[in-house]
């Protein structure tokens, strides 16, 4: 059968008409997040907050100490929510597979005026208060299921974080984490900007508060406030 100009032309562009109508593929999430344990206010008599959990997934850097005259390595994590006011200072991200040692994802679904997030962190533990300078043998983890209203950022859901120290970090039977989405950048005159939660460039940056949350390695009586800043781009939208 003989192959006409025409036949030929159509024959290279269907692959690439196909190509072009399938889905893009999702965006490499990235992010960084730095979280904590204290003693929690609603923690009834008897009870307390007996280990001390600290854990951040961000990138560890190096800087000239003009002290030291020397590199010093850095805790690039996010800072973790002041008494007041949101976190300034965001810290470096880490990419989900950056150097086969981190695993980022994060899904954003939006339903009108609110949004699900579903976030999770795995990688080493550089948290600047993790004892011993073996930060990097340390695994720690974050797991983030939330629903945020986009109007006034607030909302509620569930945080359990992982630490060689702690085990599981999780809320107590019948309750929850509040979050809220930040709002840190401000304008030239020193008002606030627009809350830092996009669901149509997928991302976010909000803090949580879990009032009554168990350490898995600590006894029975355990009762701590879990408090951390979260940070994720480049989420995938549903």
């Amino acid at each position: 059968m003989k192959m006409t100009y025409r036949s030929l032309f159509l024959g290279i562009l269907a692959p690439l008409a196909i190509m072009a109508c399938s889905d893009a593929p999702d965006p490499i999430a990235k992010g960084r997040s730095h979280f904590a344990t204290r003693q929690s206010s609603a923690a009834p008599d008897g009870f307390s907050c007996q280990n001390a959990t600290w854990g951040a997934i961000a990138n560890y850097g190096t800087v000239f100490n003009e002290t030291l005259g020397a590199e010093v390595e850095e805790n690039n994590a996010p800072e973790l929510p002041p008494s007041s006011g949101d976190p300034i200072d965001p810290g470096k991200p880490v990419f989900d597979g950056e150097n086969d040692e981190y695993e980022v994802s994060c899904v954003m679904t939006k339903d009108g005026d609110n949004v699900t997030l579903e976030i999770e962190y795995r990688g080493p533990n550089t948290s600047d208060f993790v004892f011993g300078g073996n930060r990097w043998n340390t695994p720690t983890s974050l797991r983030v299921d939330a629903e945020l209203n986009l109007v006034n950022g607030v909302g509620r859901g569930e945080a359990v974080a992982f630490t060689g120290v702690s085990g599981n970090v999780s809320p107590r039977e019948g309750t929850d984490c509040t979050f809220k989405a930040a709002s840190p950048l401000q304008d030239a005159d020193g008002n606030p900007n627009s809350l830092r939660i996009d669901a149509d460039s997928g991302e976010v940056w909000m803090t949580y508060s879990c009032a009554a949350s168990v350490e898995s390695k600590a006894q029975s009586n355990s009762f701590c406030e879990h408090y951390g800043t979260v940070i994720m781009e480049n989420c995938t939208i549903r």
